[in-house]
């Protein structure tokens, strides 16, 4: 994602005549060098036979050396780039493309103290380069501060607004703050630019999925698959579409590829599904894969368990979990003992950017919950309220739903 055409560059300090006579041989050299669509291999050979001239002026040895650093980095070399990146600041400190690079293979090699220190450096030399703005964004956006990665990728689309990168890494933003409109539009931007793009093709179906439009969600997913036919998590959302959509059979064969391809987030997905269905020893078989420790997986893997045919609701984690009202251990305490099913709703109630979700798993956990304490009517009218509050991308609702049709056969599909 070079925005500094360095080729460009040097062919133009070049024609100037900035730079110091060297042979045609070692012009063209510094030129392949620092192409960003070479082989990085050819290109470390071109670097190294314009980095061996003696005559190449301090320009062509910085753009030389940010060339390798740059083919180390596609080479996955994160320590030689840094190093190659380190050598051109040497030569000239200010630079910004050299530390930008430098940032980025910092970044990739976890040093992340270090990357953000020349992103700011490279900011400070150029506030407008690219590079840097769309590379701390993409950071910012892994550490979930996603006030600040908006904040530089919306800098780096002013300045480079076909970036595919960007406007992907910004839709994922969009997405994360619930704006999904938003992240729509950038995702149909970056598709409009590069309409292969399997990430935002997977990013545009889960927006999708969130807004409840499943039809466009799978048709988004299934060409991401087709795509590319190993890509675990599209193969994981489109489980979930399936499941959401009632479609049980063609969610199991999906969340199922997607754990064969390595995408351990299925186990969860699939556990819940076997919970929909009844199937309640492969639900815990499932949860346990998952990690039965998270807080997320904790409740469902209690409830899984003693539907099974466990001989209570357990008691074995009350010290931990006794004193926690932090979402969604109450709904744990529940099942323990701890906190009353009136509780828990009050708990899912408090005002928090995630109180619909809460509530909705509320309801279909209290709904479990006597079941399981043999009171079919409580249960029912709990599932009812689930069916009637949660959002449409909720699988507790969907849950919910089939539960009524086991306790009031011919109730009909949630909605």
């Amino acid at each position: 994602m070079r925005v500094f055409d360095m080729q460009c560059a040097v062919v133009l300090l070049f024609l100037a005549g900035v730079t110091e006579p060297v042979t045609a041989q070692y012009a063209y050299d510094v030129r392949e060098c620092a192409r960003g669509d070479q082989d990085p291999d050819l290109a470390l050979e071109h670097c190294s036979r314009a980095l061996a001239a003696g005559g190449l002026s301090g320009r062509d040895r910085l753009m030389a050396y940010i060339g390798r650093g740059d083919a180390y980095y596609r080479k996955l070399h994160y320590r030689a780039a840094i190093q190659a990146y380190s050598a051109a600041i040497g030569i000239d400190r200010s630079s910004s493309l050299a530390f930008s690079g430098r940032g980025m293979a910092h970044w990739e090699m976890e040093e992340r103290d270090e990357a953000m220190e020349d992103w700011a450096q490279a900011l400070r030399l150029d506030p407008t380069n690219a590079d840097a703005l769309g590379s701390r964004g993409r950071a910012f956006l892994i550490e979930g501060k996603f006030d600040r990665a908006l904040s530089d990728l919306d800098d780096g689309l002013r300045v480079d607004p076909s970036s595919v990168e960007m406007l992907t890494n910004r839709a994922i933003v969009h997405l994360a703050r619930g704006e999904l409109d938003r992240a729509i539009e950038d995702y149909d931007r970056a598709l409009a630019l590069q309409p292969e793009k399997v990430i935002a093709l997977n990013g545009r179906g889960c927006a999708y999925l969130f807004k409840g439009e499943f039809d466009r969600a799978r048709r988004d997913l299934d060409e991401a698959i087709r795509l590319s036919p190993d890509y675990a998590e599209a193969m994981n959302n489109r489980g979930v579409a399936r499941l959401l959509m009632r479609d049980f059979d063609g969610a199991f064969v999906d969340l199922s590829h997607a754990i064969h391809l390595g995408y351990r987030g299925a186990y969860f997905r699939r556990g819940f599904l076997h919970l929909t269905l009844a199937r309640f020893t492969a639900a815990t078989s499932d949860f346990e894969a998952a990690g039965p420790e998270r807080a997320d997986v904790a409740p469902l893997f209690r409830l899984a368990s003693v539907r099974a045919g466990a001989s209570s609701l357990g008691d074995e984690d009350r010290e931990r979990s006794s004193d926690s009202s932090e979402w969604p251990r109450p709904l744990t305490a529940m099942y323990m003992g701890r906190i009353k099913p009136e509780n828990v709703l009050s708990l899912a109630e408090r005002p928090d950017p995630g109180r619909a979700v809460h509530v909705c798993a509320a309801w279909f956990h209290i709904g479990e919950y006597w079941l399981i304490k043999g009171s079919p009517g409580r249960a029912s009218d709990a599932f009812h309220a689930a069916t009637s509050v949660c959002p449409r991308w909720c699988p507790e609702g969907v849950a919910a739903a089939v539960e009524l049709e086991r306790l009031e056969p011919g109730s009909g599909e949630r909605r």
